[in-house]
């Protein structure tokens, strides 16, 4: 079975446009025509969403713990609480390791 690929999906495009235009010339229905210029204006672009969770000893804003398991509400600091005046420190390791994703992907 073959993939989809950037010329197999235009040519479904192609037919497709094709296919509503017969109809269109068919029923004599403005809506056909309207699907066929919607399917020209537009361009459908699927992204995703990807999270990942970095195996670093401290949080990405502050340097409190981030050990699975602690009791509730011990792990935090002014920083995590966000209390006025309190500026992120950004911890090296997870900048370290995004960049070392980034360059794999």
């Amino acid at each position: 079975m073959g993939r989809f690929t950037f010329t197999n999906l235009h040519v479904v495009r192609f037919y497709l446009r094709w296919f509503l235009r017969q109809l269109a010339e068919a029923e004599g229905a403005s809506f056909f025509l309207y699907l066929c210029f919607m399917f020209d204006k537009y361009q459908v672009v699927i992204g995703l969403e990807v999270h990942a969770q970095l195996l670093t000893n401290s949080k990405l804003f502050c340097g409190d713990s981030a050990a699975f398991g602690a009791a509730p509400n011990t792990n935090i600091s002014p920083i995590t609480l966000a209390h006025p005046g309190t500026l992120p420190k950004m911890n090296k390791k997870a900048i370290e390791y995004a960049v070392k994703l980034g360059l794999a992907l």
